[in-house]
């Protein structure tokens, strides 16, 4: 039998385990294994780039874990770093996940909206780009929060302080992204 690094030890009891373990397993790998290594997530057509695996799992661990904490704190955050390591992604690896979460028909009129280190472009599809020359309309609020509009979490009360200035509103952006 062959395993990776920690792969065969005892199966964890919970998430924080899970996590641990999948980290550690990652972490153990050589660059090359990195790069090369592809994933069957068993509900995509095919396997997928290591890169594009972990992004799904932090998407899911950063959005997830923001659920509890918010249940207890009404002011909690999406984890800084998760948030720009989440929309970087999104204009690559995981960038086919939006076709699942956005609505772009939603819109009537195609919007660039510039987002905390990145861009929104929304016309007959949606794209995060890593930037817009022109925008018609400006996201004002921090990544964390952007990445909770994509998922459908930026609900009131949970948006103090977010506003879009430009052609389009925070509504509008609801209606693209309503979560699931």
């Amino acid at each position: 039998m062959t395993c990776l690094p920690v792969s065969c030890a005892p199966l964890p009891t919970t998430s924080l385990e899970y996590d641990s373990r999948w980290l550690d397993t990652v972490e153990a790998l050589t660059p090359e294994q990195r790069s090369s290594l592809t994933v069957d997530l068993g509900f995509l057509p095919e396997p997928v780039p290591l890169v594009t695996a972990l992004g799904m799992r932090l998407n899911e661990v950063a959005n997830h874990s923001w659920d509890v904490r918010v249940a207890f704190d009404a002011h909690a955050e999406v984890d800084a770093d998760s948030a720009a390591v989440l929309v970087d992604l999104l204009t690559g690896p995981v960038a086919f996940m939006l076709n699942f979460l956005a609505k772009p028909a939603e819109l009537t009129d195609p919007v660039s909206v510039a987002v905390p280190g990145a861009g929104l472009v929304i016309d007959d599809a949606v794209t995060v780009v890593d930037h817009v020359e022109s925008p018609s309309a400006t996201f004002n609020g921090p990544p964390e929060a952007f990445v909770r509009l994509i998922s459908g979490r930026l609900k009131a009360p949970y948006d103090n302080g977010v506003t879009i200035d430009g052609n389009i509103t925070l509504d509008d952006l609801r209606r693209v992204f309503p979560g699931f």
